[in-house]
């Protein structure tokens, strides 16, 4: 697979525990719970549209999910000309909003 193709996974956090990772593979977002979160008796789905299981879920619920998570609008618009990257693209935001919001932490 091609870097084009695979990007570097987003590592999902639930209250301070790791819950996860999302990936874009060829346009789809993936989102596979851990191991560990699945085997943890108090752990809990980050949505009811995403219930705990071992298979991954891909784009529908995923991508509903997540870009739920993202402003709408003009503001996503005004976000994503800001981080230059697509406002369709979910991933990207995330992974630029992140980022930023990592590094304005550590300033």
């Amino acid at each position: 697979m091609s870097k084009a193709q695979a990007l570097q996974p987003l590592q999902v956090w639930l209250l301070g525990d790791h819950v996860g990772e999302l990936s874009r593979v060829r346009g789809q977002l993936i989102f596979q719970y851990s191991l560990q979160w699945r085997s943890r008796t108090d752990a809990v789905p980050i949505s009811h549209s995403l219930p705990l299981r071992e298979a991954a879920f891909i784009d529908g619920a995923v991508k509903s999910f997540f870009a739920g998570l993202l402003p709408e609008g003009q503001m996503r618009q005004l976000i994503s000309q800001q981080l230059q990257v697509s406002a369709q693209n979910e991933f990207a935001l995330l992974e630029k909003l992140v980022a930023s919001a990592l590094a304005q932490s550590v300033c």
